[in-house]
């Protein structure tokens, strides 16, 4: 049986004294490993064809003692081989607290399992990744705070001390109040611990929040949908005014095409009444002068 424990930093959690402190990880043994670059060489072969469980990492992890910067490079060649990732946390609370944020600056904060987020950290808010990691964290301990626990323990802020209380204001202490619109540029370290109680707490509140989302969600799509057949026949009624305009004005010009065509034709038919008046009254001029209708031509 494994223990899977919610509560420890490093391992373990202190059984007494202040709240707000920590306790020490116990001291390593040296390392059992008198050549490390081999043993390297060693797991990379073997983790080539094998997988590797999480009893059998810590076992591992345990042969280089105090040796924090084997220990590390050991985990890291181990860490995509090992078989149950929910052990991630576990795995994690078996280094010491400096290995620790050693650990999550090379893995990444996703590897952690939000459910169990007990460890030791050292948080530059001015980088994204671990600035929302925080306000995850800070987010947790909001929902499921308790006047019994505090999940944010020795807390240093740029390396003051720092004891607020775990309330709506606490994302806001932790950035040391920065200007709208400008990145934080504080740096946290804590020992964050979750016990079991908390972490329910923090899950049901968590769990309400999403449930509120969706309803609001799913009551925008139905206000959505409902509108949607009046922007439809406002379209609607658009295209037939836009349809009816185009054809009164084609009818319009049609009109006045016809009309100037009319127009023409009626001059046209004066002019040649006009010179058909003249003509028949020049030959009836002629037939009144006998003189002139004698006369030769030239």
């Amino acid at each position: 049986g494994i223990s899977r424990s919610n509560s420890g930093v490093g391992g373990s959690e202190g059984s007494g004294g202040d709240n707000n402190e920590a306790s020490a990880p116990p001291p390593r043994p040296p390392s059992q490993v008198l050549d490390p670059m081999g043993s390297f060489s060693l797991l990379r072969a073997a983790c080539l064809d094998h997988y590797l469980a999480y009893d059998a990492v810590c076992k591992i992890l345990d042969l280089y003692g105090e040796d924090s910067e084997s220990r590390l490079v050991a985990l890291g060649i181990v860490w995509t081989r090992i078989t149950n990732r929910s052990y991630t946390t576990e795995i994690l609370q078996h280094l010491s607290p400096s290995e620790q944020v050693q650990a999550c600056s090379r893995f990444g904060y996703s590897v952690i399992d939000i459910q169990r987020p007990s460890l030791h950290y050292r948080l530059d808010l001015s980088i994204d990744e671990e600035r929302d990691w925080c306000h995850r964290l800070a987010k947790v301990a909001m929902h499921g705070r308790s006047s019994h626990h505090q999940c944010f323990r020795a807390l240093t802020i740029d390396g003051n001390k720092a004891c607020p209380k775990e309330d709506s204001k606490l994302w806001l202490i932790m950035q040391g109040s920065p200007k709208d619109g400008t990145k934080p540029k504080t740096v946290c370290e804590f020992d964050f611990v979750l016990s079991d109680q908390v972490r329910q707490v923090a899950s049901c509140v968590f769990i309400q929040k999403c449930w509120r989302q969706w309803a609001g969600r799913r009551r925008f799509k139905q206000a959505l949908a409902g509108s949607m057949g009046v922007h439809i026949k406002v379209h609607r009624g658009a295209n037939a005014f836009k349809r009816i305009q185009q054809e009164g004005r084609t009818s319009f010009y049609q009109a006045r095409s016809g009309g100037v065509d009319a127009h023409a034709h009626a001059v046209e038919e004066d002019t040649k009444r006009g010179a058909h008046e003249r003509a028949t009254r020049g030959e009836e001029e002629n037939c009144d002068d006998p003189d002139a209708a004698a006369a030769p031509a030239g």
